[in-house]
């Protein structure tokens, strides 16, 4: 409790010294730095900004099939995700399970320690709801892609994209997508390419995710046109992701897995891991103007 108090006071002093931003000055500015980069020692760190219309298309699908299948859906929090991580972790008596979105992921990034504590999922629950209200989905996204950590120095998706593939954020393919969507809760221990057999097995539940995505969007449509044959609205549909099997936790800062992920095991006792899916098209990606 003492070392979050502490924390929260250089979170203060950092944004009235103009190292972090204001919550509210995050609809028209880019955050240069995070409280995520000041603790890893990242003061200035080399990142270039690009906007989302400048991110790959597929990188955009993954990260959210991925992180948070309802992103377009909830308000910041996603509540029942919230409520089997809280039953699981009663039961594991251990605070394991990750539910945060996107956008809390976001909040903690830019604003909290990264110990995990109950007092600052609390926080990030509050700072989420109160972000959401002032600033669009799509912002939420670009702000994200821009600092989520990808390796030991590397924010945002174009630092990752010349890292690992000598290539722009928005030439980055569908298996390059699953690959930095995969690595995201650890990519200090799993941020290596070509990528480890038991990464390959979490790109390959992500690809997953995504297909069945995409095919419960296409039944909805089908069953919504047989109702109302006018045109669809233009706001993305949202999808349940219960049946989807997870890809891995919400928070990008547990190490622990979920029970649909099998344990992390050395190469020579894992087996040949399954290729990634082909591209599909997620309908709650805005078309990029840039492809």
């Amino acid at each position: 409790m003492t070392l979050l108090l502490a924390t929260l006071c250089v979170t203060l002093v950092s944004i009235c010294a103009g190292f972090v931003i204001p919550l509210s000055q995050l609809r028209f500015i880019n955050p240069n730095r995070t409280m995520m980069m000041i603790s890893n020692g990242d003061f200035f760190p080399e990142k270039k900004w690009v906007s989302l219309s400048h991110i790959s298309k597929s990188l955009q699908q993954t990260v959210i099939a991925a992180e948070d299948g309802r992103f377009y859906e909830h308000e910041g929090v996603d509540w029942e995700e919230m409520r089997k991580s809280f039953e699981k972790d009663m039961k594991k008596k251990k605070f394991l399970r990750g539910s945060s979105t996107i956008t809390m992921q976001l909040m903690k990034n830019l604003y909290l320690p990264k110990r995990k504590l109950l007092l600052r999922k609390a926080l990030e629950v509050g700072l989420a709801l109160s972000v959401e209200k002032i600033v669009s989905k799509e912002r939420l996204l670009e702000v994200y892609l821009n600092v989520i950590e990808w390796g030991p120095g590397i924010y945002g998706a174009e630092a990752a994209a010349q890292h690992y593939f000598k290539k722009s954020a928005d030439h980055i393919s569908h298996d390059e997508a699953l690959f930095l969507a995969a690595i995201i809760p650890n990519p200090d221990k799993w941020g290596v390419w070509p990528p480890s057999r038991y990464v390959k097995k979490r790109e390959s539940l992500i690809g997953m995710r995504l297909g069945l995505v995409a095919s419960k969007k296409t039944q909805n449509v089908v069953k919504t046109k047989e109702v109302h044959p006018q045109p669809l609205p233009d706001s993305p549909v949202s999808v349940s992701p219960a049946p989807i099997p997870s890809a891995g936790p919400v928070d990008a800062d547990t190490d622990e897995e979920s029970d649909s992920l099998p344990p992390e095991q050395s190469e020579a006792t894992t087996g040949t891991a399954t290729d990634s899916q082909p591209p599909v098209t997620n309908p709650e990606i805005k078309e990029n103007s840039s492809q």
